[in-house]
Order: C-alpha cells, then structure tokens, then sequence
C-alpha cells in the first residue's frame, strides 16, 4: 500500500519548517508549496487535493487559502502556529495581531480552519487564544538536534547573539540592547552573527565598539563552531515564540542570558541568567555572572537534552498526523 501523502504549505522555508519536513518524510510522500500569493493558488489547490493531509507552518493567507482548500476536499489541516503569526507586540509594532485588518483576518481564519493546531511553547499557546479558540490544540515543542549540537574543543570568554540584523530586529531581538552592552564589558569580545540590512550596514559598521565583531551572515556550520567556542549566549528579545537560537546554543553547552519575554523562561528554566528587557546595563552584568559561571553551561545543555531533543518532537508529531490520517480529528 502506497504511503499517504503530505502537503506542506508555508509562505517560505526556515530550519523548524525544513526539520518537520524531514520527520514527515520518513513516514509520508511530502508535496511542497511555498505560498508567494495568488500567483500560487493553483498549485496551492492541485497540491492539496493531490494530498490525504495538509500541514501549514504558520497562519497567515497560505495557511487560510489551504485551509480552505482542504475544506472542500475534506482533508484535514494541521496548523503550526505560535511566532509572529500570532504576535500582538504593540509596543514595537511586532506580530500579525498587531498589523492590519487583513492579517488578523487572515490569522483568526487559518485557525479556525485547522483540526489539529500546535503551538511550539505554553507561551504561545496563550498567544493563539487569545486570537482565537482552536477546536484541537497540543503544545509540541521545537526540537534541537543534541548530537549534532553538542560542546567539542575549548570555551571562549566569548558573549554571542545571532539573527538577521534589522530595524526590526534591533528591538525584537534585542540587537542594539547587545551592542550597547558590549561598550560596558569592553575586555570581553561580543559577536552578532547575522546578515545585515543594507539599509543598516553603514549605521552599524561606521563605529562599532572594538570589541564587537559583526561577521555577517553565517552558514549552519560556521553558527555551530561558533557556539561551540562561546562561554555566553544572549537573547535580549521582546518576544520570542520559542527561542530555538539559544537552545541550540545551549545545547553546545553556552550559558544563556535573557529576558522573561516570551518563552524563554519555559526554554531556559533555572540555567541561565536573567535580564531586563531593553537595559543594555542589566545585560551586561548578567553576562559578567554568566562569564564567571562557565559550569553552567553544562546544566543548560542538560535541560535541553531532556526536554527539547528532535528525537521527542519527531515520534509525537508522527503520532498525531497518523491518529489524524484515520479520522480522530
């Protein structure tokens, strides 16, 4: 008997949406489609009907025109949900449910057309209801590849925060709080690894602090080695619907330090420091005590390999799409 077949939707492609594709082909023929408006419905439509289930990776207009789609076709939909697709984060004007009529439209919608919705943390389950009350919703965690990311060779006294580096992200992810945490710690090297905007780049390399090191983009490899030599890695973030940077990084055995926004209190628990959002002096001396608190790493890889392996995120995500696939919506 042939496997049953998968149509993944989402708007573009990032590392959880490229592991969940991984785990479902395992089992599943996985049909993609990468959602880049009403140029796409037509493949949108024949991949859906061609397909016994359909997994949308965040809501928004691809996860809403799938949903119905397979409505129609009578196919059932699961929805991952839980970042910005959810977000309301007025203060910095992040987050669907902060933006327009239309996006909010659009996010009510694709969760009200899902079977099976799974948020990647408590927190944004909360987020999702407070849009909306799904008819089926489970909390699965992100998963971090613990074998792959794993401590190897020497620390570093070394302070790292990564993500794309824009206007946006310069309060999101707590990028200028960073920078400016570095001018008060300024015998340590910091390192922000990420592409950066053009409309940002004679901004941010025209007086960086000495000690601050702006590599640019990174491969997966290069983020790996990097996490690897650190002592201390930094999410200073508004918002964070997981975190799956800094629990890879605390998976190489990094010290974390964040803020209580968002989910990084459910990712990082008792093993890491604690900072105010937005106070480039808070974080600095949390990464002083993190940097004087190098054991801790291993505490932070542990927690990791005990609640957030990929290995635990692959067998329930199986489980749930088969229970769907017989009919126990």
């Amino acid at each position: 008997m042939p496997a049953a077949s998968i149509a993944l939707v989402s708007s573009g492609r990032s590392s959880f949406v490229e592991a969940d594709a991984l785990i479902l082909a395992r089992e599943y023929e996985v049909r993609r489609l990468e959602w880049s408006g009403r140029d796409t419905y037509r493949a949108l439509r024949e991949v859906v009907r061609a397909s016994d289930l359909v997994f949308c990776w965040f809501a928004g207009d691809h996860a809403a025109v799938a949903g119905f789609v397979a409505r129609r076709h009578r196919r059932p939909v699961v929805l991952v949900a839980g970042g910005a697709d959810v977000a309301a984060q007025h203060d910095i004007g992040y987050g669907a449910m902060a933006g327009s009529w239309k996006s909010r439209i659009s996010t009510r919608l694709s969760i009200r057309l899902a079977d099976l919705v799974l948020p990647f943390s408590e927190f944004s389950a909360s987020e999702i209801l407070r849009v909306r009350k799904p008819r089926r919703m489970e909390v699965l965690y992100l998963g971090v590849d613990v074998n792959r990311f794993a401590p190897l060779g020497a620390k570093e006294d070394l302070a790292v925060t990564a993500g794309a580096i824009t206007e946006s992200n310069l309060r999101r992810k707590g990028h200028a709080t960073f920078v400016e945490a570095s001018r008060k710690v300024p015998g340590i090297r910091f390192v922000l690894a990420g592409a950066v905007d053009r409309s940002m780049e004679t901004d941010l390399r025209s007086s960086p602090p000495p000690n601050l090191e702006l590599p640019g983009y990174l491969s997966d490899d290069e983020l790996l080695a990097l996490y690897r030599r650190a002592k201390v890695y930094v999410q200073a973030s508004a918002h964070e619907g997981f975190g799956l940077a800094v629990a890879e990084a605390m998976a190489c055995g990094c010290v974390p330090v964040v803020t209580r926004r968002g989910s990084l209190p459910e990712v990082v628990g008792d093993t890491g420091v604690y900072v105010e959002y937005g106070d480039a002096d808070s974080t600095a001396e949390g990464i002083r005590i993190a940097l004087s608190h190098p054991a801790d790493g291993a505490r932070a890889r542990e927690r990791v390999v005990q609640r957030f392996p990929i290995g635990r995120r692959a067998d329930r995500l199986l489980r749930l799409v088969s229970d769907l696939l017989a009919g126990g919506r």
